[in-house]
């Protein structure tokens, strides 16, 4: 029983566009996924699993270095740019 109410008091916070990434990268194509983000998110919510992502990297203190990946984008490009970025971080 404390096992479960140990579990209880753990906060998760989900993020829609990075669930449907994880989810759907296993059956699908990087194309396909990519465009259905494009499709359905807003560049706020991309933006937003974007930052979420970089975070919650920063938190795990790896030793191996990733890419530079900047905070924020801008331009006429600026949700396929996110798009990519959350996809050269996952990788």
């Amino acid at each position: 029983m404390q096992k479960a109410s140990k579990m209880a008091k753990v906060k998760l916070a989900l993020c829609s566009p990075l669930c449907f990434w994880l989810l759907n990268m296993v059956n699908s194509t990087v194309k396909i996924v990519k465009s259905a983000l494009t499709d359905f998110y807003s560049e706020s919510e991309i933006q937003g699993a974007k930052e979420r992502l970089l975070s919650d990297a920063n938190k795990l203190k790896l030793t191996e270095r990733w890419p530079h990946i900047p905070a924020r984008r801008v331009g006429d490009s600026k949700l396929q740019a996110e798009i990519d970025d959350i996809f050269a971080l996952s990788t």
